[in-house]
């Protein structure tokens, strides 16, 4: 059966049932805030807290893999997402060389590439930290 639901009407029944589900991490007074999504992977929990945050918040996006860090900002942009900034990078705990292994087009995303990897940009989790509305 073809689900013949608009699609923000289903958004909205998808997020009400993620801030139900996720209440230890996303609560309601989550308005005017700043978040920050670590592994945001093409933006599913970035997209929930973008709703929650509202215009007056913000949410950061960290993605390290180029191919999925492409489906994020393609999946901002689609929903058209003002709130948040989208950082190609991987976080660790100090300066280091990171690298990440391609990915194919399949819709898990899956590392088939083992022996391709790319040098990606390293953000600390201090930087992390001190990260605030652009």
């Amino acid at each position: 059966m073809v689900n013949s639901m608009p699609a923000n009407t289903w958004l909205t029944q998808q997020l009400t049932v993620n801030v139900n589900l996720k209440g230890t991490f996303f609560t309601t007074q989550a308005v005017g805030r700043l978040m920050i999504d670590i592994g945001a992977n093409v933006g599913y929990d970035t997209l929930l807290a973008s709703h929650l945050v509202g215009p007056t918040g913000h949410v950061h996006a960290i993605e390290a893999s180029p191919h999925v860090f492409h489906l994020l900002t393609e999946n901002l942009a689609l929903n058209q997402t003002a709130n948040v900034t989208a950082h190609h990078a991987a976080v660790c705990a100090s300066d280091c060389q990171v690298r990440v292994f391609l990915h194919n087009d399949s819709p898990i995303c899956t590392p088939i590439y083992r022996w391709l990897s790319v040098s990606t940009t390293v953000v600390t989790l201090t930087d992390v930290c001190d990260l605030g509305p652009p």
